[in-house]
């Protein structure tokens, strides 16, 4: 069902709740030459509950894949979510969300931005780097950063 385009998506997501056998069909399709069959892997292993270890890193990948086509930022897009909505491994996730925020790409930068504003207060090592976006030339950037800083703030123990 996984590579069934209606199906696709549904199964991705049962695969999910399987548990370590599922979720290993999933770290395969991560690499499948459908891009529908990569996006709904990467957006189901938000529900992962075993093998974090290994999913976080391979979420990690996707979330860094090149490109600026449309289908590319999508994918890059479930790849983040899944990344926020696991919350793991903030030592890994961080300093990659981090880096977004050098791109050329001012579209990356917001990305980066928003992502490690929906990791909160384990993102605090990046407030350095936000507080130096703050002056970016792009006005969705700079709003993006300030989100994040109030988000990350905020959220404070």
């Amino acid at each position: 069902l996984l590579s069934k385009r209606t199906h696709c998506l549904p199964a991705a997501i049962a695969l999910a709740g399987i548990g370590h056998e599922g979720v290993a069909v999933l770290m395969q399709a991560l690499t499948n030459q459908d891009w529908g069959v990569r996006h709904s892997a990467a957006f189901a292993l938000e529900e992962a509950g075993s093998d974090l270890d290994k999913v976080v890193p391979a979420l990690i990948e996707v979330a860094k894949i090149g490109g600026s086509n449309e289908l590319d930022c999508l994918l890059r897009g479930a790849a983040g979510s899944s990344l926020i909505r696991l919350h793991k491994e903030p030592e890994l996730v961080v300093p990659v969300f981090s880096e977004f925020l050098t791109s050329p790409d001012a579209k990356t930068r917001a990305w980066g931005a928003s992502l490690l504003a929906g990791f909160g207060p384990d993102s605090k090592s990046a407030i350095p780097l936000l507080l130096k976006a703050r002056t970016d030339e792009d006005s969705n950037v700079r709003e993006s950063v300030e989100r994040a800083l109030k988000d990350i703030e905020a959220k404070q123990p």
